[in-house]
């Protein structure tokens, strides 16, 4: 990719962010997470019923790996002062913050390894690493290598985000609250602010939660595998299969993780490790 195309890429990711903010401030339901959770069966299933909102992945962008990967890290204070939604304009964070108030926000968590590989993914599909892609495959490595190595740099990011993004939106810090891990969900009311906070994987009988928290009885989950329709979902899919984790990457979710440990319960974490060894590398 040129680098009048990577620029032109860049400003449309900045319409895009700046579009989806204006949705958000018209809307009265935010299903506002980082992102590869399932949270686009919630948006359609939302909008069959009839129910405006905005599918929101970030406000703030403390950190900007969308611009790096596009433009390179050494472009940092251009990527900064370009996205006007930086921490440098304090404006525009008391703004959005006053918007938001009284809004239903839907949140989700993911089982992360799936998370880290899908979002990699998506960035493929959206040409987002093919910069950094061809210079480390120009080095020597290969094609799987590449995907673990950017797996790694996001490590942790969904765990973060709950943080980075919504505390500093609600001033709720969800790792502070019990999660009821068996049922899947946790409802948050307080100070003006409503939060479903619900695992993916229970998504699929969690209806009847969603129908209840945005008060529309009409609404009906819809039975939609969005990725299928993906264009590198073939790819995605042997992907899966053949890529190599290292054993400091897994364990780093997997042995005592606070945030796993908030989240999932022991035996469900056992039955997410046992679907990644087979791609635990032996070095």
């Amino acid at each position: 990719m040129s680098e009048a195309k990577r620029l032109s890429v860049w400003y449309q990711t900045l319409s895009g962010r700046a579009r989806n903010i204006r949705n958000a401030c018209k809307s009265s339901v935010l299903v506002y997470q980082n992102g590869k959770v399932g949270s686009s069966t919630v948006t359609k299933s939302l909008q069959k019923a009839g129910i405006e909102n905005a599918h929101v992945h970030r406000f703030f962008f403390k950190k900007d790996i969308v611009g790096e990967l596009l433009l390179g890290k050494e472009q940092r204070d251009f990527i900064c002062t370009s996205n006007f939604l930086s921490f440098q304009f304090p404006e525009y964070i008391r703004s959005v913050k006053v918007e938001m108030k009284g809004k239903k926000i839907i949140t989700m968590v993911r089982e992360p390894i799936a998370v880290d590989l899908s979002t990699v993914f998506q960035w493929i599909g959206e040409g987002t690493t093919s910069r950094r892609f061809a210079k480390q495959i120009q080095q020597g490595m290969t094609f799987r290598q590449v995907v673990f190595e950017l797996m790694k740099e996001i490590q942790n990011r969904q765990f973060e985000w709950f943080d980075e993004e919504l505390k500093e939106l609600s001033g709720i810090d969800v790792y502070s609250r019990p999660f009821n891990q068996e049922k899947g969900y946790t409802i948050i009311s307080e100070d003006n602010v409503e939060i479903l906070l619900l695992k993916a994987e229970k998504l699929s009988n969690l209806a009847d939660v969603i129908r209840d928290f945005v008060g529309e009885q009409r609404f009906e989950l819809l039975n939609e595998n969005v990725g299928k329709n993906k264009k590198y979902a073939h790819l995605y899919r042997r992907m899966r299969t053949e890529i190599e984790l290292s054993r400091e990457y897994v364990e780093y979710y997997y042995h005592h993780n606070p945030h796993m440990d908030h989240f999932y319960s022991k035996e469900e974490q056992k039955k997410f490790l046992d679907q990644w060894k087979k791609n635990i590398s032996l070095e």
